[in-house]
């Protein structure tokens, strides 16, 4: 090696070395306020999702349920009030997050759409994740069909997204899957 190339090499990777760790020192100071941050966010979400719970109590799920998360919500007296269960489903994009809430007589009580990846396509399948998509859901029992037209439209559907039927559908499939799942685990626990 020439001494002009060792004397271009030495700052490179000194620049090199100190930038990795200043990356490093960020991510630990970083770290523990994103997992804060996800954790509170959650809470916030399921709060929202089943406003009766004052507290969620985390429930194992067995291997193969197809379930992210399952949540039992509890009033201020402890008794059961309702879940909050959440799935992967992939819509048009990719991956997407959907969340339910339910009460203890099987009505559904909100519903969350999005999640990490979620990359619907803009002004169609990411109007899944709005409230006059989600407000939909709200009050009814499962399970759901999709409709194209509110002419459709009863007590037993929903109304899919005009140009997005693949991310509705997906978010709907995924509503009726957590739906029969919670269904199951009610009446196996005989609540």
């Amino acid at each position: 090696m020439s001494k002009k190339y060792l004397r271009d090499l030495v700052p490179l990777i000194v620049i090199c070395l100190i930038s990795a760790l200043l990356l490093a020192s960020f991510n630990l100071f970083t770290k523990g306020p994103i997992a804060e941050n996800t954790l509170r966010t959650a809470q916030e979400t399921r709060s929202r999702l089943l406003a009766a719970a004052t507290d969620f109590e985390s429930m194992e799920l067995p291997e193969g349920s197809g379930m992210d998360s399952c949540y039992q919500g509890v009033d201020a007296s402890g008794e059961p009030v309702g879940y909050v269960i959440q799935t992967t489903v992939n819509g048009y994009g990719g991956e997407v997050v959907v969340t339910l809430g339910m009460n203890l007589s099987g009505r559904l009580t909100g519903l969350d759409v999005g999640g990490d990846n979620f990359s619907e396509t803009a002004g169609l399948g990411a109007l899944a994740k709005e409230p006059a998509f989600t407000g939909q859901y709200v009050e009814k029992t499962l399970p759901l069909t999709l409709v194209k037209a509110p002419a459709q439209a009863d007590a037993d559907s929903v109304e899919a997204i005009s140009g997005a039927t693949r991310t509705s559908t997906a978010v709907n499939d995924g509503v009726n899957h957590i739906g029969a799942y919670l269904l199951r685990l009610m009446e196996s626990s005989q609540l």
